[in-house]
């Protein structure tokens, strides 16, 4: 931290100011920590957030079309050399590494993933076997495939512990950003009387409401979730089915999650609760008792891929955002291409940088 002189008085000067603290503004915090650059985070919070109530799964596959996501294998390696990091640096476990098992709905399902095992996008991946069921409260006529590297993060403690070691360097300021009070300069942007080379937002579906980067595509999709008690159970690997089923503690689990951009109410419904107890009976044969109802809002793009990059005209103002359902996953990569955008003018690319969308900025 140095200080600039600027309209007759000195202010504080950083590097950066990160706005939001969810798993793409945490990812964005180490690689500047890393690299020695001086930095404030301002996250007001809120219950709603994806990072706050996700699941925390991460599975480099799409499980419905069997095939990887994209940039799997860059994706997994970073993430997961990422939060091995975290977990040291914070001294607590965060990530829980667990097969995700496919319920295959028929013997043809059971041919296609064999098929799919073989591919070499998928055979990091992809167990070849074709698993037998031997739990008896679990409903798989068909067996699983299994699926390798992954697990989930404990997203909820991480968000936690991560905001508890910035307050406690005096990093983090738990404030709602005042965008009109941001202030535009020739050698950096001011705030509340300091001033940044760059403003990262990282404010998930809070883009919604910012007003300079609004006019991109970003929808808000509301996503419900479930925790059960099922002492019977005894599953200790994820299950996919029509919903996921994640260990989460002993006897316990996350059921869902559901998906709807249309929806008109922000809180947990009936209907979804419904809706994800009725998908959970396809898949289990046992008692199960509901302790929780949890909720969050996805940031999701129409491209499905994640915006990168800065305002077309304000260029000091930059985005980190739309990780969607594969948060977990994404947010690590995508902290490291910006940084290196922002820092070393190595370019993003096209498929992720917010230039895709230029045409939908009305200029003044």
């Amino acid at each position: 931290m140095t200080l600039a002189k600027n309209e007759g008085f000195f202010m504080k000067k950083f590097d950066f100011l990160i706005v939001g603290l969810g798993l793409s503004g945490i990812s964005f915090c180490e690689q500047l920590e890393a690299g020695g650059h001086s930095f404030l985070v301002y996250e007001k919070g809120t219950d709603a957030s994806a990072s706050t109530v996700a699941g925390g799964l991460y599975n480099p596959v799409v499980l419905k079309k069997f095939t990887p996501i994209w940039n799997a294998t860059e994706q997994s390696k970073t993430a997961l050399t990422f939060y091995t990091r975290l977990e040291q640096k914070l001294q607590t476990q965060l990530d829980y590494k667990l097969p995700v098992l496919r319920k295959l709905a028929n013997a043809r399902e059971g041919e296609l993933w064999k098929e799919a095992s073989q591919k070499e996008t998928l055979k990091e991946f992809l167990d070849s076997e074709v698993l037998l069921n031997d739990n008896p409260h679990i409903l798989a006529e068909f067996g699983f495939g299994k699926v390798k590297h992954t697990g989930r993060i404990d997203t909820g403690k991480l968000l936690i512990a991560y905001a508890d070691y910035l307050r406690s360097k005096q990093l983090l300021v738990q404030e709602k950003i005042e965008y009109t009070n941001i202030k535009h300069t020739s050698y950096g942007v001011i705030y509340h009387n300091k001033v940044y080379r760059f403003v990262v937002f990282c404010e998930g579906c809070g883009l919604l409401k910012n007003p300079f980067f609004n006019y991109l595509p970003l929808i808000e999709n509301k996503g419900e979730l479930l925790q059960i008690f099922a002492p019977g159970l005894q599953l200790e690997k994820i299950l996919k089915g029509p919903i996921f089923i994640i260990p989460i503690k002993k006897d316990r689990y996350l059921a869902g999650t559901t998906y709807d951009h249309q929806f008109t109410n922000r809180l947990p419904t009936a209907e979804s609760k419904n809706l994800i107890i009725s998908k959970l009976k396809t898949m289990v044969d046992c008692e199960f008792t509901v302790e929780d109802h949890f909720l969050g809002f996805r940031p999701t793009v129409l491209d499905r891929r994640p915006l990168l990059g800065k305002h077309p005209i304000q260029t000091r103002l930059a985005l980190l955002n739309g990780m969607g359902t594969r948060g977990v996953l994404l947010a690590p990569s995508m902290a490291k291409n910006l940084y290196c955008y922002l820092l070393f003018d190595i370019p993003l690319d096209k498929e992720i940088d917010i230039r895709r969308y230029e045409k939908r900025l009305k200029r003044d």
